[in-house]
């Protein structure tokens, strides 16, 4: 007769290796089997306390869509008469798909901007090339998103949000508010509504509404603001008010993927005050460069070479 592999009972068969071997050949010669094999073997690693196994094989059947495949059958047997075994390995092999506590992460690329809705309806907004990671399963006892790169957060009202970063942690109850860091010694903060309390090394301070707090390489400056939203929000341009230019161009680099050669002509410039665009090379390399009186040349897409005048 003719079967679907995605049938309960040939999965039930395969799990438990009752399959003829012929039946495991056409198997196998179905462009998912790479991926079921890759599941069962993973799950092997894998214990769960609790489990939906008719849920959970409805959804894998769901998530994984595929032609059929014919398979030749002398006999189609009961999922229940073993039923013990096949639960065990169902339990396993699904559960390691719907059941896993791994964090859900989120990233963007060059030029690009995410909103991310959170667990709680809080609001996280991604900048070019960043990365955050958020643990679902656990939200309701641990706010908590570990941050790579700049995000823009509008934070409802509740327990305790945790920002963290590889500088420093900003916390939170409910306001809005970015966190940036570039390279391993900048971490910025900015409050726009609300208060934020910054956790970075031995240095602990609290912002609200208006406030930004810049700490580079150990040394933290303070600044007022007044704007309501962030530059790359509201005109996708990124702003600096005397930023060291080196950490400027760590910033563009990272929104273009550049390479940039012979930076260490930049020594001994001056603080960077202005901004780039996020979304045009040219522009941004001209907006920079230009006006801190540094030549450069654009040899290839995402390649810079800086000029000795």
């Amino acid at each position: 007769m003719e079967n679907n592999f995605k049938d309960d009972t040939f999965l039930a068969e395969w799990i438990s290796d009752k399959l003829t071997s012929a039946e495991l050949e056409a198997f196998k010669s179905h462009p998912d089997y790479e991926a079921y094999r890759k599941i069962k073997k993973a799950s092997q690693e894998l214990s769960f306390s609790e489990y939906d196994v008719d849920k959970a094989l409805h959804n894998l059947k769901q998530n994984i869509p595929s032609k059929p495949i014919a398979v030749k059958k002398n006999k189609v047997k009961s999922l229940y008469s073993w039923i013990g075994a096949v639960a065990a390995s169902v339990v396993l092999i699904f559960g390691f798909l719907f059941f896993k506590s791994t964090p859900k992460e989120y990233s963007t690329t060059v030029g690009e901007q995410s909103l991310v809705s959170l667990p709680d309806g809080s609001e996280m907004y991604l900048n070019a090339n960043a990365t955050a990671f958020v643990n679902k399963k656990k939200w309701k006892t641990n706010r908590a998103v570990k941050l790579e790169g700049e995000a823009f957060f509008k934070v409802k009202k509740g327990k305790k949000f945790n920002v963290i970063t590889s500088l420093g942690t900003v916390e939170v109850l409910g306001t809005q508010f970015t966190v940036n860091t570039i390279g391993k010694d900048v971490f910025i903060v900015k409050c726009f509504e609300g208060k934020v309390k910054i956790r970075a090394n031995s240095h602990t301070e609290i912002l609200t509404k208006g406030m930004s707090s810049s700490i580079i390489n150990g040394v933290v400056t303070n600044k007022q603001f007044i704007s309501n939203t962030p530059s790359w929000l509201a005109k996708n341009e990124t702003e600096f008010v005397e930023m060291p230019l080196t950490h400027v161009i760590s910033l563009l680099k990272r929104h273009y993927n550049l390479i940039i050669e012979n930076e260490q002509i930049l020594n001994g410039k001056a603080a960077f005050t202005g901004s780039f665009i996020n979304n045009n090379l040219k522009k941004a390399l001209y907006a920079v460069f230009e006006t801190s009186g540094v030549s450069y040349k654009l040899e290839l897409p995402n390649k810079v070479v800086l000029l000795n005048k």
